[in-house]
């Protein structure tokens, strides 16, 4: 049973493993010419990734004028001085990199003569071959034209599981899945509060369709946009364009003759709605006398079909109505009190909103 639970517990430290404190990067730098290690010591099965980059880069003060080839190689073990190419680029290789058992590695590399070189490996969960010296050399020519080699080197050493490494990351795993069971409980507080705010929010919207549709007489579409006229009336052009808006829309823009003909017929069709003779248009001269714009987009009106001697209100009379019967427009004070004077909403809600 000892041994079962052993096993259990190493397989549990396998799937989870990351490096321990012990497996520190390392990195070594000579004349331009940088070897880094991402661990220092591996566990056969349990470190999950390995890098290694050996570069070169020109600096101020450097000896080399240029650099001919970048090679990584490498000892079969830390204790051992021989060392084997693995890797090269030159600067006639066009940037190809020629492998020398990489060791099942994933190798990239580049070369610029006087500018920056590199070598870089990487494996996932590396296997014991990997151990051994690793040694960055940059071959090139000094600037007065000499040979020149310069190296640097780091060491990767395989070392066993122990005990005591099984303990730490017992205590880190223990760590992660209370800060995971954290995180997991806010998240479930996070949904079930995303959720009621959704549920709320397709109430209200339910809500303010059936408040629309209680509103609306009469509705048809046209050019990309639905119109709906309602069997309310308001004193108020600002509180009107204000529910349409929360319709999706606003109260209606005549952009051209064609729209204007479509919206009077429109409007016409509802003159047997008692007690309803006009229907506010969403434009205003208010503060630009005589020269009429949008209230919702800003944009200038530019076709009328105004009853004969209107606009005639002038200052008093900065807000625009369709009469239903007549299919024309008047000037129109914004603010009506006269119950028996009370437009109708006329709003248009364009198709992506309907």
């Amino acid at each position: 049973m000892l041994i079962l639970a052993f096993a259990l517990l190493l397989s549990a430290f396998v799937a989870e493993s990351q490096p321990s404190a012990l497996s520190s990067p390392r990195t070594a730098s000579v004349d331009g010419v940088v070897i880094t290690t991402s661990h220092s010591q591996i566990h056969e099965g349990l470190t999950e990734h390995l890098t290694i980059n050996c570069t070169f880069t020109h600096h101020q003060g450097s000896n080399f004028n240029t650099i001919w080839s970048l090679i990584l190689s490498k000892t079969d073990s830390p204790s051992d001085s021989v060392y084997s190419e693995i890797a090269s680029i030159t600067a006639f290789s066009n940037n190809k990199i020629e492998e020398n058992n990489t060791m099942g590695a994933f190798v990239t590399g580049h070369h610029k003569p006087d500018a920056y070189s590199f070598i870089a490996l990487e494996w996932t969960f590396p296997s014991s071959q990997v151990e051994g010296n690793y040694r960055c050399e940059a071959n090139g020519m000094d600037h007065r034209g000499h040979p020149l080699t310069s190296s640097a080197n780091v060491a990767v050493a395989e070392t066993s599981v122990t005990i005591d490494m099984l303990l730490t990351k017992m205590n880190q795993m223990n760590t992660k899945m209370e800060d995971m069971e954290m995180k997991l409980t806010n998240y479930t507080a996070l949904e079930k509060r995303v959720n009621h705010l959704d549920a709320e929010l397709n109430d209200l919207m339910l809500r303010v369709e059936h408040s629309k549709n209680a509103i609306t007489v009469a509705s048809d579409s046209y050019g990309g946009s639905h119109y709906i006229v309602s069997k309310l009336v308001w004193g108020n052009v600002v509180e009107a364009n204000r529910l349409c808006r929360l319709y999706g829309g606003y109260l209606v823009e005549i952009n051209d003759r064609h729209e204007y003909d479509f919206v009077a017929g429109f409007v016409n069709k509802q003159t047997h709605f008692s007690g309803v003779a006009g229907a506010w248009i969403g434009a205003t001269d208010e503060g630009h006398e005589g020269t009429w714009s949008f209230i919702t987009s800003g944009g200038t009106m530019s076709t009328f079909v105004w009853h004969d001697s209107e606009p005639n209100g002038g200052t008093e009379e900065n807000c625009m109505v369709m009469w239903m019967a007549t299919k024309k427009l008047n000037d129109y004070p914004c603010f009506e009190s006269d119950p028996k004077q009370l437009p109708a909403l006329l709003c248009e809600i364009p198709d992506r909103v309907f």
